[in-house]
């Protein structure tokens, strides 16, 4: 994805229908496949419906998922089938907010981004605007990389850094 057409899918949702969904699985979720596509083993899976009741005999959250449900994870070798399934390597979980500064910074985030890292999990919290990676045992983020500043985008080199970092991070 290119950063213009990442822009004009982030503005048209903002316009016309401000859903976090809307920004999961129609922005950050197609982002993230296309710069992971050389990746064949990394599936990047919505797992935002994965409820603490939706245990069933195949699957588990526990491995990605604690007292709160990320949006996204991006796992390596994933199959549903995750119990007792040693093939599959939790690379990551995405936690996405709209476009409004206040929610990156709220009490009920930072729960959810403790509540993945004390899994071991590493977390990327992104509002489309600004993106935030954790790492476990580090309470505050390792990397932020801002796409949006004084209500207009920045340049390029900044969409460019946050490719680059989030193949490094993966």
């Amino acid at each position: 994805m290119q950063f213009k057409e990442y822009q004009a899918l982030v503005e048209k949702y903002i316009a016309h229908d401000c859903r976090e969904v809307n920004f999961q699985n129609r922005v950050i979720l197609i982002f993230l496949e296309s710069l992971l596509k050389d990746k064949k083993s990394i599936e990047i899976v919505d797992v935002s419906t994965q409820y603490k009741n939706r245990e069933t005999k195949l699957h588990t959250r526990k491995e990605y998922a604690g007292q709160s449900t990320p949006d996204l994870l991006i796992a390596e070798n994933w199959d549903y089938n995750n119990k007792n399934n040693s093939n599959i390597n939790y690379l990551a979980v995405v936690e996405i907010k709209i476009p409004k500064v206040s929610e990156m910074t709220n009490v009920h985030t930072k729960s959810e981004i403790e509540c993945y890292m004390n899994l071991g999990r590493k977390v990327i919290l992104t509002n489309c605007y600004q993106w935030d990676f954790y790492i476990p045992q580090q309470s505050n983020s390792v990397k932020t990389v801002s796409l949006y500043h004084e209500n207009k985008w920045n340049d390029i080199q900044q969409w460019n850094v946050l490719c680059d970092y989030i193949k490094k991070f993966i």
